[in-house]
C-alpha cells in the first residue's frame, strides 16, 4: 500500500497526473516565423523588397492585419481621386450586383476562368474558395495554380493525398490556401500545378506557364478550367514593355477567350488612404460588381490591358480578434485555455486536422499569443483536430481538442 501512495505522489509532483498531462512533449519543425523576427527582417532590410516578404510571412502565420500594413509599406498608391462628376455619373449609371451571384451567370459560357489574388491578402483565397461551388456546379473540373511545385519538386500525390504539405509550394503555407486546396480536392476538382521551373525572365515565364497550361488543356479539350494565378498575370492585352501576361499567351496558344477576374485593384489596404477610388465610392459589406443596365461589369482597364471584371471587396470587421470572414459558414471561434502550459511566451499555436496529422500537413490555423494571459481565438469547423503549441526555444507540445 506504501508502495502504490509513493507511486502516486511521484506521479503528481512530476505532472503526469495533474491537470497539465493533456500536454505532450513533441518534435516539431516550426517553419512559420514569430511576429519580432519578421519585423526585424524587414527593419534590418536583409533581403530586396523586404516589407513584401514581410507581409507574406505574416499572411502564413495568420496575421491578417500586419500583412496589409507591411504590403502598404512597400508601395505607395498610384491612383488619381474622382472628381464630384464622376462619382455622380458611376452611381447614375452603375450599381453593385453580388459577385458571387454574378459570377455564377457569367461563367456558364466560358471554358477558362482565370482570377487573380494579391499574394499576401488571405481574404482572396477565402473568396476563391467560396466561389469553388459556383464553378464546379458550371461544370468545371480542372483547378490551376501558380504557386504549386513543378518539375522536380512537384507535389505528385495531392490529388490523392487530398491535403497540402510544407512542400506543395510556397504560398500554400498559409492556412487559408491550405482550406481553398482541401475544399477543391474533397469536392472533386483535379488541382494542378503550371509553374515555370526554367528560371526564365519574366515575358518568358508568361508564355512558359501558358504553355505549361495548355497542355493541360490539349489532354482534356472538351473540360473547363480554373485557373488562380497572382496580380498582373490576369490582364488581357498589351503591357508598355510589350509584353503579354499568362491570361493575353493562353489565349493566343488556345483560341480560347478566357474570362479574366481581378479582385487586387479593389481590395483591403492596411492604410485607408491607400483604399481605390472605386472602394471609396462604392463600400460594399460583401464582394461586389458594378454592373450597368445591360448587366455589363465594370473592368479593369490599364491603357492596353484590362480584365473582363473586376470585384470590389469589403473591409474587414474582426470578431475576437479574428477577421470575421474566418467565421463564416460552420466555423466558429475557440477560446484557448494554454495558460498553464510550462512552455514560454510568445508562443505560435497551430490547427491541424486530425486525420492529416502535424508533421507534414498545412495547419487549417493558426495564431501566435505573445502573453500567457492573452484571450485568443482560433477559428475552427466541428471536428477533431491537434493542437501544436511552439516556442522560440524549439520547444513544442501538443494536445488533442473536439470542436463540436
Amino acid at each position: 500500500m506504501k508502495k502504490v501512495f509513493f507511486l502516486f505522489l511521484l506521479c503528481t509532483l512530476i505532472g503526469f497526473c495533474s491537470k497539465g498531462s493533456k500536454y505532450k512533449s513533441i518534435e516539431f519543425d516550426n517553419t512559420y516565423k514569430f511576429s519580432e523576427e519578421i519585423l526585424d527582417e524587414a527593419k534590418e532590410g536583409k533581403r530586396f523588397g523586404e516589407h513584401q516578404y514581410a507581409a507574406w510571412e505574416f499572411a502564413f502565420q495568420g496575421d491578417y492585419k500586419n500583412a496589409l500594413s507591411q504590403w502598404d509599406l512597400a508601395r505607395q498608391p498610384d491612383y488619381q481621386e474622382f472628381s464630384q462628376q464622376e462619382i455622380d455619373s458611376l452611381q447614375k449609371n452603375y450599381k453593385v450586383a453580388d459577385a458571387k451571384k454574378y459570377l455564377a451567370k457569367k461563367i456558364k459560357d466560358y471554358q477558362i476562368v482565370i482570377i487573380n489574388e494579391a499574394h499576401h491578402n488571405s481574404f482572396h483565397r477565402h473568396f476563391i474558395s467560396s466561389l469553388l461551388e459556383v464553378f464546379y456546379r458550371n461544370g468545371f473540373r480542372y483547378f490551376g495554380l501558380e504557386t504549386l511545385e513543378n518539375g522536380l519538386k512537384k507535389d505528385s500525390h495531392l490529388n490523392t493525398r487530398n491535403f497540402p504539405i510544407q512542400t506543395s509550394g510556397f504560398y500554400t503555407r498559409d492556412p487559408n490556401y491550405g482550406s481553398m486546396l482541401r475544399k477543391a480536392l474533397e469536392m472533386g476538382y483535379s488541382v494542378f500545378p503550371y509553374e515555370d521551373t526554367t528560371g526564365v525572365n519574366h515575358g518568358e515565364r508568361e508564355i512558359e506557364q501558358a504553355k505549361n497550361i495548355k497542355r493541360i488543356i490539349d489532354q482534356n479539350p472538351d473540360a473547363k478550367f480554373l485557373i488562380h494565378c497572382g496580380f498582373g498575370h490576369v490582364m488581357e492585352g498589351i503591357f508598355p514593355s510589350g509584353m503579354k501576361a499568362l491570361a493575353e499567351r493562353l489565349k493566343e496558344y488556345t483560341g480560347i477567350d478566357p474570362l479574366t477576374i481581378d479582385q487586387v485593384a479593389h481590395s483591403e489596404k492596411g492604410n485607408p488612404d491607400f483604399f481605390s477610388p472605386l472602394s471609396r465610392v462604392y463600400k460594399v459589406k460583401t464582394p461586389g460588381v458594378l454592373i450597368n443596365e445591360n448587366y455589363e461589369a465594370v473592368t479593369n482597364r490599364i491603357k492596353d490591358r484590362w480584365t473582363d471584371i473586376a470585384v470590389i471587396q469589403p473591409k474587414t470587421s474582426y470578431e475576437k480578434g479574428r477577421p470575421g470572414w474566418l467565421l463564416e459558414g460552420k466555423a466558429k471561434p475557440v477560446a484557448l485555455d494554454i495558460a498553464d502550459t510550462d512552455l514560454s511566451f510568445p508562443l505560435m499555436v497551430l490547427a491541424f486536422n486530425k486525420e492529416e496529422g502535424y508533421k507534414r500537413a498545412i495547419p487549417v490555423d493558426i495564431i501566435e499569443v505573445k502573453k500567457r494571459e492573452e484571450e485568443m481565438y482560433l477559428a475552427l469547423d466541428p471536428g477533431e483536430y491537434i493542437i501544436v503549441l511552439a516556442n522560440t526555444e524549439d520547444k513544442a507540445r501538443k494536445y488533442e481538442l473536439e470542436v463540436n
